[in-house]
């Protein structure tokens, strides 16, 4: 028996030294985590519970600023229904609460609901100026007249008496019986001076203007003074057409008469002593270029550039050679102002047309 007592006894005392060293062992650990450095696990777990916390805060911002708006919904149209709610002060009043509350919205939804109630303010303000339109009344001169002796007569001339008198009666007795003295010292918070009537709110009687009928007088035209268009005869268009030809032929064996090897084109077609007749000279050319009767180049034999064009007589092209396509074509249109046709004059030192000046034409009179 004394020897199990024993070894009982050393049972027990074992099992307390190892829970003695466990909670050592386990306050070591604390002091040991409390002294350690945060691992990035510990600082993402920390900036995970600091994000929930600010979408949580502003959810519930979010939350607040929708149930305002939804009142101020609610309360817009409110005054929508009814017009007479609505005044200067209310209104200002409401567009800043809106503005206010706007602020802190960041979710588009909740935005909607604040761009809806300001539609219906709007609505609610334009539809209450129409009440305010249809609510006028014309001005009229009798109860001004007849409030104003009431007010401001020396006694009272409307008795309940003189309710079958007529307008004229009325304001012939008023005229007499106002205290002027009095009317001024009221009135002058208002004005300095008197009032026309044009200010007074509503109009008074119009007078509408008699439309005048006038005759008017029929403007008759001189005869000899009348001028007819000129007639073209068809005798006038062959001579037209013979001139034309002439005068391109004239330009082709003139330029038969130039060295092969070509000329300047703008010494060739510039008249220095006419600028209508260049721009003429220009129009035969083209003709000639047409018929294949004369080229123009602005290359060399070796494909450079030259300084200027240069023009040069050619032949004829057959319809043979024309179907073939034994010719490249190439349409130009050239713009000649007389600042170019000046500039031309100058740079070239052109003092005589290489094509013959031709006289004016008379003009014919009828």
């Amino acid at each position: 028996m004394p020897s199990n007592r024993n070894q009982q006894i050393n049972e027990l005392s074992q099992d307390n030294e190892q829970e003695v060293q466990s909670e050592e062992g386990s306050e070591d650990q604390m002091i040991e985590a409390e002294n350690r450095e945060p691992t990035e696990r510990d600082i993402l777990t920390g900036q995970n519970m600091n994000e929930i916390c600010q979408l949580e805060e502003d959810r519930e911002a979010q939350l607040i600023s929708k149930r305002k708006l939804r009142n101020h919904f609610d309360e817009v149209m409110a005054m929508r229904d009814d017009t007479k709610m609505i005044t200067n002060q209310s209104f200002h009043s409401r567009i800043q609460l809106l503005d206010g509350d706007f602020k802190s919205v960041m979710n588009p939804g909740v935005a909607t609901i604040d761009a809806q109630a300001l539609r219906l303010l709007s609505e609610a303000q334009v539809q209450r100026t129409r009440d305010l339109k249809t609510e006028i009344e014309s001005f009229n001169t009798d109860d001004f007249i007849t409030h104003f002796t009431q007010l401001l007569g020396k006694r009272n001339t409307m008795d309940s008496d003189d309710d079958d008198d007529d307008e004229d009666h009325v304001q012939n007795r008023a005229r007499g019986f106002v205290d002027w003295e009095k009317a001024g010292k009221r009135l002058m918070r208002y004005s300095r001076r008197a009032p026309t009537m044009d200010v007074m709110y509503g109009p008074l009687d119009i007078e509408h203007k008699k439309r005048k009928f006038t005759q008017r007088t029929k403007v008759v035209k001189d005869p000899t003074q009348k001028t007819a268009p000129t007639e073209v005869a068809a005798a006038d268009l062959n001579k037209v057409r013979e001139e034309t030809i002439r005068l391109t032929n004239s330009i082709r064996q003139n330029l038969h008469r130039q060295p092969e090897s070509g000329v300047n084109f703008f010494k060739f077609f510039i008249n220095p002593n006419s600028f209508s007749q260049s721009v003429e000279n220009l129009f035969f050319i083209s003709f000639l270029i047409k018929e294949g009767a004369a080229a123009i180049e602005n290359e060399d034999e070796d494909g450079n550039p030259r300084e200027f064009p240069i023009i040069l007589a050619s032949e004829i092209m057959s319809k043979q050679d024309m179907a073939e396509g034994a010719y490249k074509k190439a349409q130009v249109i050239m713009e000649l102002t007389i600042q170019d046709w000046e500039d031309a004059i100058e740079l070239f030192d052109i003092r005589k047309p290489m094509i013959e000046h031709r006289d004016p034409t008379p003009a014919k009179s009828k």
